[in-house]
């Protein structure tokens, strides 16, 4: 599961670099001895380049609130695992081990 989650946070951060970086695209510099038909096709493109770039934002925004969700509810289904009855059992299971070992050790050998 982490490799999934870690895939996804590197494609995703792949892909707002490359919108950030459109994103200063200036094309107020654009020739102006471009058609009309050119001009106002480029303009669309930058558009659309604005449009990919916001909705970007809104899907790693999302994505993160959804992972930061699920870290919180593991978090609190850890905190609320019943370890105080699992506390004196393990350490009545390590005291048991402990007197075995001590008389395995005195035992003769066979």
């Amino acid at each position: 599961m982490t490799k999934m989650w870690n895939g996804m946070y590197m494609q995703h951060n792949s892909q707002l670099k490359m919108v950030t970086n459109l994103k200063f695209i200036d094309i107020s510099q654009v020739p102006k001895y471009m058609s009309k038909h050119h001009r106002e096709r480029t303009i669309q493109f930058w558009n659309e380049i604005q449009g990919w770039h916001s909705q970007l934002e809104k899907v790693v925004t999302h994505k993160k609130q959804y992972i930061q969700a699920l870290l919180h509810l593991w978090h609190d289904s850890l905190e609320k695992l019943p370890d105080e009855l699992a506390k004196p059992t393990i350490s009545s299971i390590c005291r048991i081990d402990n007197f075995f070992s001590i008389k395995l050790t005195h035992e003769k050998p066979i």
